[in-house]
């Protein structure tokens, strides 16, 4: 992928980040469609005078197109969520904001296979997916909204989605710690890349950390819901979790093993870490 286009797309991540830093939610989104629009400008002015291979028409609109098209649903996504937002007690709010959560994993569960997709950064698929000149799949592709104007493919637009969604959350659960800690509320966070650590371990093993965590009320001083916690780990993790109680249904089956094997795994680590040296 072009040196061009990059250097593009960290121009527009700066920009929108100083544009973040404020409460009045109108001039930021104001702003940031502007932002936005400029850079797409620039992008597609660069692209009318230089032709992509393959490899790279891919990458483009499997990573570069959905990342740019993510900060203006996000925008939008964080507008409406503010000027919506319930007048109330603090429960109402949380409330809010829960609902919100819901409705993000919602879409997500809605679209479990190409989220699996995505989260897991596949490739098979890529040629039919992300290639303008690509014939059709015979699996049903979700119908999202298409970007008037622009040559896309729907994957890119439903890849934009998922980085909208997931940032997304975390500004909720930043919000919801904010409401719960007696602060006001802070500005959404600025937009920002996410962490590249990815849990690589068996899901199973992470229901349970999310149990021991929860149970134990090791986060915000107890007051998080499993929802969030999940939300959390997610986003963080770069994972999936999916239906969480279902997740620890299959913990509750167990015979043959202990309905404890990761953490149990994980206190045998540590004492053996103990016995052996800190070296």
């Amino acid at each position: 992928m072009s040196s061009n286009i990059e250097e593009m797309v960290t121009g527009l991540k700066s920009e929108l980040q100083l544009n973040g830093q404020t409460n009045n939610y109108l001039k930021r989104f104001n702003n940031a469609i502007r932002i936005i629009e400029e850079a797409n400008g620039q992008i597609r002015a660069y692209l009318e005078e230089n032709s992509l291979p393959e490899p790279d028409e891919i990458h483009y609109f499997k990573k570069i197109k959905p990342l740019v098209i993510s900060y203006e649903i996000e925008e939008g996504l964080i507008y409406n969520i503010f000027v919506n937002r319930t007048v109330g007690t603090e429960k109402d709010q949380l409330k809010y904001f829960e609902d919100e959560l819901k409705a993000i994993r919602t879409t997500f569960r809605r679209n479990a296979f190409y989220y699996q997709y995505y989260k897991n950064d596949f490739a098979e698929l890529d040629s039919i997916f992300f290639l303008r000149s690509a014939t059709s799949l015979a699996l049903p592709l979700p119908e999202v909204p298409m970007i008037e104007g622009e040559n896309l493919t729907p994957m890119t637009c439903l890849f934009a989605r998922f980085m909208a969604f997931e940032r997304l959350q975390i500004h909720i659960l930043e919000q919801m710690n904010a409401l719960r800690n007696g602060g006001e509320l802070q500005a959404f966070r600025s937009t920002g890349d996410l962490s590249n650590l990815k849990w690589t371990g068996d899901i199973i093993n992470l229901v349970e950390l999310a149990y021991g965590l929860w149970l134990t009320g090791q986060l915000n001083n107890g007051n998080v819901t499993l929802t969030e916690l999940v939300a959390w780990l997610e986003v963080n993790f770069g994972t999936n979790i999916g239906i969480i109680q279902k997740r620890f249904a299959e913990i509750e089956r167990r015979k043959r093993i202990s309905n404890t094997k990761y953490l149990d795994q994980m206190r045998d680590a540590v004492m053996a870490r103990v016995v052996n040296g800190s070296a």
